[in-house]
């Protein structure tokens, strides 16, 4: 009997010793998102980085876990050179969300952060960042005055950047991911009722003349949308231009290759976007694809 407590002793010791020997470290995970282009015609884009812990015990599974959360603002030329890391937007513990979209105009962007659903601005040299509003898919006007956004449950509404002058646009809360046009009378949205109903609707900035442009079959939101240069006159929904004439009758379509669209040049040459090898700038034709992130 004694040898076998002495055996068990010994096990437990074992065990506890095999036990303090653990093992931890971090891992950095780095996704480049959010691309869109500045006036003139540089590519911004928000680096999102994670940074987790890990930890091994013996005859235990691995344990992982997010320590904290940064984003940081980029710029950079449409070729992918002068690449330039502005500064930090945030660091958070564990995390502050992942951003919907940035937007462009002058010297200010606008962004917004998905899961706490808050609207910020920042000059584009990574100064004066401030809270604005609430809500996500912000988008500025052509002067960089006003922003549509996408109001929790309450549609589409604008906002002075001061984060002044709030009011709605459309309140219907199946309105989502609006988009200023370069001339700066248009919103495009979509509208969506789920079960293959999205629809694509044109709005002014008041609210009172709404057209629908597209009926879709789509089970999954197209948005954020894509205007072109205020002479070219296009569309950019899902994977196709939609050229139009006069408020919103489609002209002519031309298809495009499959990525998700985020910005038009304002020289109206190249859009940029991302795909499964991350930020890309393409000709408008469909040529010259190249990634710089």
């Amino acid at each position: 009997m004694r040898e076998k407590w002495m055996f068990l002793t010994i096990l437990v010791v074992i065990m506890v010793g095999f036990q303090g020997c653990t093992k931890t470290w971090t891992e950095k995970t780095v996704v480049y998102q959010t691309p869109n282009w500045t006036s003139d015609g540089k590519v911004i884009f928000i680096e999102n980085l994670w940074v987790y812990q890990h930890e091994k015990k013996f005859l235990f599974p691995q344990n992982g876990w997010q320590i904290y959360q940064e984003l940081w603002l980029w710029e950079c030329n449409s070729d992918g050179t002068g690449m330039n890391r502005i500064g930090l937007l945030f660091s958070a513990e564990p995390s502050t969300g992942n951003p919907t979209n940035t937007s462009s105009a002058g010297d200010w962007v606008t962004f917004s952060i998905g899961d706490t659903k808050e609207i910020y601005i920042v000059k584009r040299d990574g100064t004066e960042l401030k809270k604005v509003g609430e809500g996500t898919y912000p988008d500025f006007s052509p002067d960089a005055e006003k922003i549509v956004y996408q109001k929790p449950e309450q549609g589409i509404w604008i906002i002075n950047r001061d984060g002044s002058g709030e009011h709605s646009v459309w309140g219907d809360s199946l309105n989502k991911m609006p988009s200023w046009c370069s001339d700066g009378d248009r919103i495009a949205m979509e509208h969506d009722e789920g079960w293959g109903n999205v629809d694509v609707w044109i709005v002014d900035t008041t609210g009172n003349n709404k057209v629908k442009l597209l009926d879709t079959d789509f089970h999954y939101s197209i948005g954020p949308f894509v205007w072109a240069p205020v002479d070219t006159n296009g569309l950019v929904i899902y994977n196709t231009i939609y050229y139009l004439e006069s408020f919103a009758q489609v002209d002519t379509i031309r298809e495009l290759p499959s990525a998700s669209y985020r910005g038009w040049s304002s020289d109206g040459a190249f859009f940029t976007g991302t795909d499964a090898d991350g930020i890309f700038v393409m000709k408008v034709d469909g040529t010259g694809k190249i990634h710089i992130k």
